[in-house]
């Protein structure tokens, strides 16, 4: 009998830890919880670069053809998309932006793209012949002003950005500028 009260008080105590961990873990995720919707105020939520509603940063750079290009005035780019040379989705993506860019309203001068990495790091003329003939192609290192000013932290992203540099749409799709309605 004594053998059997022993057990049970050990599994009574056993279970009692285990509640307790529990409530440990529950709010340990509640406060990751909260720390993961502070960060996706802070303009990532969840993205590989600025959300909608977010700004970008001011960037000047100048494109593989010799043009300046800056984000501030009307003729800032709209629809912009960001490449890494080695990377095999930018690859697949790419096709898929290049189809987007020469249907963009406003044509060639209202897009960008960015083709991150150096020359070590892949080929950079395959981008290049197919992106320069529907867009203004900035050639950058990870940490340019182009990826810093729209806190691109993965590739290939796009973003949809209206005059002022605010984000309209961003991800790793490409947006479609007819169906956010934008008048661009």
């Amino acid at each position: 009998m004594a053998v059997l009260v022993a057990a049970v008080v050990v599994v009574g105590a056993v279970a009692l830890a285990n509640l307790v961990f529990t409530f440990g873990v529950v709010r340990r995720l509640r406060e990751h919880t909260e720390l993961l919707n502070r960060l996706g105020e802070g303009g990532l939520s969840g993205r590989n670069l600025l959300g909608p509603g977010r700004q970008a940063g001011p960037y000047t750079a100048t494109a593989v053809d010799g043009t300046r290009v800056s984000g501030d005035g009307p003729d800032s780019p709209t629809l912009v998309g960001f490449f890494s040379l080695g990377c095999e989705p930018c690859t697949v993506k790419r096709p898929l932006f290049a189809d987007a860019a020469r249907e963009h309203p406003g044509g060639r001068d209202r897009v960008l793209a960015v083709v991150v990495g150096d020359d070590g790091d892949g080929d950079v003329s395959a981008y290049l012949d197919e992106l320069t003939p529907v867009s203004r192609v900035v050639r950058e290192l990870p940490t340019g002003e182009l990826p810093t000013a729209f806190r691109v932290d993965a590739y290939p992203a796009f973003a949809l950005v209206d005059a002022d540099g605010t984000v309209l749409a961003s991800g790793s799709a490409v947006p479609d500028a007819t169906a956010i309605g934008t008048q661009v």
